[in-house]
Formats: C-alpha cells, structure tokens, sequence
C-alpha cells in the first residue's frame, strides 16, 4: 500500500492502517514498516468489530481487511482476509478508488487496512 500512497492520494483517497493495541505500538509498528501514512491503534477492538473483521488460527491471529469507504460513509468495497498474502493486488483497489472518484464527481475516499 505504501507504494501506491501517493497514487492514492492523487485519486483522493486518505490512506490510513489500523492495528489492535496502544498508540506507542501503532507508533513503533509505522516506523518499523516505514509507511508513508498514518498508523491508528484500536485498543479495545472496536474499529475491528465495526468492519466485522475477526480472528483466525484458534484465535491467535487477527485477519487483515482492506475497506473503502465513500464520502457519504458507505462501505464501496470490503476484503477480509486470514493472511495479508491473500489480499488483492492493491493495483485493483487503487482502481475502484479511481472509479469512485469518477462516479462521485469529487473523489473523497477512505481507504483503510486493518
């Protein structure tokens, strides 16, 4: 995702990841991995149960998601994976954002992973 930040950006979309814990891990987790975008923690698993991502492997592993979210707030696009190796090409999401923006007029869009 990080590679398509500013393609992202151009199409209009605000780019951000979401991952359970503290702030200070959602920090070190942005510096490690070196993302271009903002990294937000969901302590207590609230953004997690909203988007109906959920848990695999006994439990033990959180699964990954990609959401895009319109200007009026409606989910356009949802992917919720076990693996982040299953996800689809971010090429193709940078595509249907694209599309939105054309079908929208102004192209706001959210584009989240979790």
């Amino acid at each position: 995702m990080g590679r398509l930040y500013p393609e992202l950006q151009q199409a209009g979309a605000e780019v951000f990841v979401v991952i359970p814990g503290k702030p200070e891990r959602a920090k070190r987790y942005r510096e490690i991995v070196g993302l271009p975008f903002a990294v937000l923690a969901d302590p207590g698993g609230a953004v997690y149960r909203e988007y109906a991502v959920g848990r695999w492997m006994l439990g033990l592993l959180r699964q990954s998601a990609v959401v895009v979210i319109d200007t009026a707030g409606n989910i356009v696009h949802r992917q919720v994976v076990d693996s982040p190796g299953g996800m689809e090409p971010m090429d193709d999401v940078l595509d249907r954002v694209r599309q939105l923006q054309q079908s929208e007029g102004t192209g706001d869009a959210s584009t989240s992973g979790k």
